[in-house]
């Protein structure tokens, strides 16, 4: 038996890491400062660091974004904007600011906030000699990215995720692949507590370096195979100094000097790790380096299997609906196997895919489990894909 999961936020809940809106209020409200390394820090309380001026500046201009998502999404019957929607459109801004792309409809909006952007981009004198609405808004998408990273211990410890070690144990797998969404590292101290290995892409330490080598995926193995869609807080973009050869790579933790075996300097390209935030955004970002190649297997997987499980999944990527919408068109014994405990809420999300809803239940391509992921017992979900399967023939 064959199975393919597809996993979200939803399934770290448990574990007690940050939703989506408790991560949005840091961005927002939260204390930070910036570091001389470029990235910005929790202020903690007898630090001695306090929430300084780059931040309130980042702050407001977020704040600015906010105020107008809000009021479109009221005019879509959405919630408040989140932090994704906030990098998606500060990315928006800084591209077309800074000439990466043409956007015509983007002209109105930023004619409308013209004097609010110049205040913004005012330099932080004596410190800063230039400044400009485009870098506000690179500067705006690069503290969500480490208000995401710092809000998501890498030694947090694993809640509700039992089933993934049973489903591993139950000996009745021929090939066990996970794709996830999440950027923590929930699923591998899950199996490295249970004593387990898994392969996601990553060699063994070279000195101080586990490197991305995605032929790691091709080597038959009894060993989960784990594919992080969004990339990770632990992944960097990583530099040899000896051979000038840059790739990814997953450093030591307990380091910042960074080696090979063979005693070469490794040091990162950029200051924090690499892992997608955004909403349609990431669509663009799929197409180059390490997420082209993940996304790229994710089609593959998709062609191999006429079943996947999927929890914890807000339906809210463009480009993961793009492709289960065309997995679901191409064969009508495609199916999708659904743990959520209200179901019927995805009615609502905004994905247009999930528009098909009550068409997908009643062909048959969407059987929703009306159980959390930490609910479902290995036994019944295997029992549920060996039916499918079986409808399949």
């Amino acid at each position: 038996m064959k199975l393919l999961l597809l996993l979200g936020s939803g399934v770290s809940f448990a574990s007690k890491l940050p939703n989506v809106q408790e991560i949005t209020n840091q961005v927002i409200t939260g204390a930070w400062y910036r570091h001389t390394d470029s990235n910005y820090y929790r202020v903690r309380e007898g630090s001695g660091n306090q929430h300084d001026a780059w931040v309130r500046r980042l702050q407001n201009f977020l704040k600015l974004l906010k105020e107008f998502a809000d009021a479109y999404f009221q005019t879509k019957n959405r919630g408040e904007a989140t932090y994704e929607d906030l990098f998606f459109i500060a990315r928006a801004v800084e591209d077309e600011v800074s000439g990466n792309t043409v956007n015509p409809i983007l002209q109105p909006f930023l004619k409308g906030i013209e004097q609010q952007l110049e205040n913004l981009a005012q330099p932080i004198k004596p410190i800063e000699t230039g400044f400009n609405s485009a870098e506000l808004a690179r500067k705006s998408c690069e503290f969500i990215e480490c208000v995401v990273w710092h809000s998501l211990p890498a030694n947090t410890t694993p809640e509700g995720l039992d089933l993934l070690i049973e489903l591993f144990e139950s000996s009745k797998l021929e090939t066990y692949d996970i794709c996830t969404l999440n950027h923590d590292l929930l699923i591998e101290r899950k199996f490295e507590l249970s004593g387990y290995k898994y392969i996601d892409g990553f060699t063994d330490f070279d000195g101080d370096i586990k490197w991305f080598d995605p032929k790691l995926y091709d080597a038959r193995s009894k060993w989960p195979r784990l594919y992080k869609l969004h990339g990770s807080i632990n992944w960097w973009f990583l530099e040899n100094h000896n051979s000038n050869r840059r790739a990814f790579g997953i450093p030591r933790q307990d380091t910042m000097v960074w080696k090979t075996a063979g005693e070469e300097r490794i040091s990162e390209v950029w200051p924090r790790p690499r892992f997608l935030s955004g909403s349609y955004n990431k669509i663009n970002d799929y197409r180059f380096g390490i997420f082209a190649e993940l996304q790229n297997r994710f089609f593959r997987l998709l062609e191999e299997h006429n079943a996947i499980v999927i929890s914890g999944y807000g339906w809210n990527d463009r480009g993961i609906n793009g492709w289960l919408s065309e997995w679901l068109s191409i064969s009508r014994k495609n199916r999708i196997l659904l743990l959520h405990k209200e179901p019927e809420s995805i009615k609502h999300s905004q994905s247009n895919m999930w528009h098909r809803y009550e068409n997908l239940v009643q062909n048959g391509q969407l059987i929703p489990v009306k159980k959390w992921f930490s609910e479902i017992s290995a036994s019944d979900l295997l029992k549920q894909i060996k039916e499918f399967e079986k409808a399949s023939l």
